[in-house]
């Protein structure tokens, strides 16, 4: 917890807004699929999400294979 503490949270604005709206969609999504189906594979929409918050944060190529090599471990 004292990790996210540092973590910078993007304010939602006119430039973000159709990312964040997207990323509410599939958070939405992949809840009416569990609750639906608590085993259902929502994998594709997990990785649509973080590919979206990688566009939120800015993030580089190097830095998502950063990330997503740390996420394999």
């Amino acid at each position: 917890i004292p990790y996210l503490k540092q973590l910078p949270i993007p304010k939602i604005n006119s430039k973000n807004k159709k990312i964040t709206d997207r990323i509410i969609r599939l958070v939405d999504r992949i809840i009416k699929s569990k609750e639906n189906n608590f085993n259902a594979n929502t994998s594709k929409l997990e990785i649509e999400i973080n590919n979206l918050v990688y566009e939120l944060y800015g993030l580089s190529k190097a830095e998502i294979r950063i990330i997503e090599k740390s996420n394999r471990n």
